[in-house]
């Protein structure tokens, strides 16, 4: 929020004359939400890689410790089938990500030609 706080763009909203929540309600906070939407998505998708190990090292039961029972077991089905649902998590998170950036930052969603 500092770093937004000193750009141009702000300072040239404060120049305007506008108010000062309104510059930061409107300008400042959308962009400095979008490294908070990022780093969200990124910190889900690592938790999401992560449950294989803690599922296994705790013993709980769960998709991570079926997927090291099926690869122990060298049962490729379950194995494809959780790779698959992993997989189409991370997808969904960085799809959900993208799509609140977009819709955070105006000057994203303009169509240039």
């Amino acid at each position: 929020m500092i770093d937004v706080l000193e750009s141009d763009y702000i300072q040239m909203a404060r120049l305007k004359g506008l108010p000062e929540t309104l510059v930061v309600r409107r300008h400042a906070l959308r962009n400095s939400l979008v490294p908070v939407v990022q780093g969200s998505a990124l910190t889900l998708i690592y938790l999401t890689g992560g449950i294989v190990a803690i599922e296994y090292l705790f013993a709980y039961p769960g998709l991570g410790s079926a997927l090291a029972t099926a690869v122990a077991g060298r049962d490729l089905p379950v194995v494809q089938a959780i790779v698959l649902l992993l997989a189409s998590v991370y997808v969904v998170v960085n799809l959900v990500a993208d799509l609140l950036t977009v819709l955070l930052v105006p000057r994203l969603r303009t169509r240039r030609q």
